[in-house]
């Protein structure tokens, strides 16, 4: 269970009025700041899908895949992610007039299914940073037939995902990036994603698959950096 501010200052009103009743106290933020700096407690932000511990067997594969990589350069080990944009999703929060507060149930944008894909590829060492967006038009009319020239590498397909057909493209220009940058054998890190194929590679680029359904524990790029960029 996630613990808010708000609840430091409802538990601790509660033990207030436990253990000494009938004197005035208020939980203010101030009170609960203070608290938690002399308790060493931070306040940090969640991301991930993080859930029940891995199975044993996917802890055994990331044994066996750690040491198939060891003595590496960390500059050479990258992983890839994609990650939705809905961009045409109405906020889930919103300021109404209180008599009206019951009757209101949201509106049809809530449910909008219009994305945008975000690839994000990156290696251990955060010197090497390969991001392509995944869009449904072909010829965006926003780019004015300036495709070619963006600081961003742009696919379609119809769905806006990373199919087959896209990851075989995204990977040709992930292969020169990297070709041009760097000369050293490399291993790209992906998950089971339908989308993936897994015997791609060339000369310099080998790819490893991570263990089944653990995204949350060992998917790099979802340790953070995809909620960041």
């Amino acid at each position: 269970m996630p613990i808010s501010l708000l609840t430091f200052k409802t538990r601790a009103h509660q033990y207030a009025w436990q253990l000494y009743r009938g004197r005035p106290f208020t939980s203010s933020s101030g009170f609960v700041q203070g608290f938690l700096r002399r308790h060493q407690v931070m306040s940090i932000r969640l991301h991930g899908t993080g859930g029940s511990t891995p199975p044993v067997d996917a802890e055994q594969k990331m044994v066996e895949l750690r040491a198939k990589m060891a003595g590496m350069d960390p500059d050479m080990v990258f992983n890839t992610d994609q990650a939705s944009f809905f961009y045409q999703l109405a906020p889930t929060s919103f300021y109404v007039l209180e008599q009206d507060a019951l009757t209101i149930r949201g509106t049809s944008l809530q449910r909008a299914k219009a994305l945008l894909t975000a690839v994000v590829c990156v290696n251990a060492t955060g010197t090497f940073k390969f991001i392509s967006v995944i869009g449904s038009a072909s010829q965006p009319k926003c780019f004015r037939g300036q495709s070619k020239i963006l600081p961003i590498k742009y696919y379609s397909q119809k769905n806006a995902w990373m199919g087959e057909h896209v990851y075989r493209l995204w990977l040709d220009e992930f292969c020169e990036a990297l070709a041009a940058s760097k000369s050293s054998k490399a291993v790209l890190l992906l998950d089971n994603a339908s989308g993936h194929i897994m015997s791609l590679g060339t000369d310099q680029l080998s790819t490893e698959s991570l263990p089944v359904n653990t995204t949350a524990w060992y998917q790099a790029c979802d340790q953070g950096i995809i909620h960041c960029t």
